[in-house]
């Protein structure tokens, strides 16, 4: 099967950024993952997004695939930097 878990967005109300919330939220998502016998999870972020792609950049994600330029979206995916999906 070609289907993958997928996050199209995680998004965290202002008053409530810098508080965690994003990284349970992401953590969360990536337990359903696991609890459906995944080892990864996909997500989706704007180029132009710099604090959402460091987020997961220092969550351990990398980028997959850019999608065509003008787009504004880039695919990413778990294990090329120091966190993997089974160590969670």
């Amino acid at each position: 099967s070609c289907w993958r878990p997928f996050v199209p967005s995680l998004a965290v109300e202002r008053s409530y950024r810098r508080k965690g919330v994003a990284r349970k939220l992401l953590r969360e998502a990536e337990a359903i993952a696991r609890s459906w016998g995944y080892r990864e999870l996909l997500l989706e972020v704007s180029a132009q997004n710099d604090a959402a792609i460091q987020f997961y950049s220092r969550a351990g994600y990398k980028v997959l695939r850019t999608d065509v330029p003008g787009t504004g979206a880039e695919e990413v995916d778990t294990g090329g930097l120091s966190w993997t999906f089974s160590s969670v």
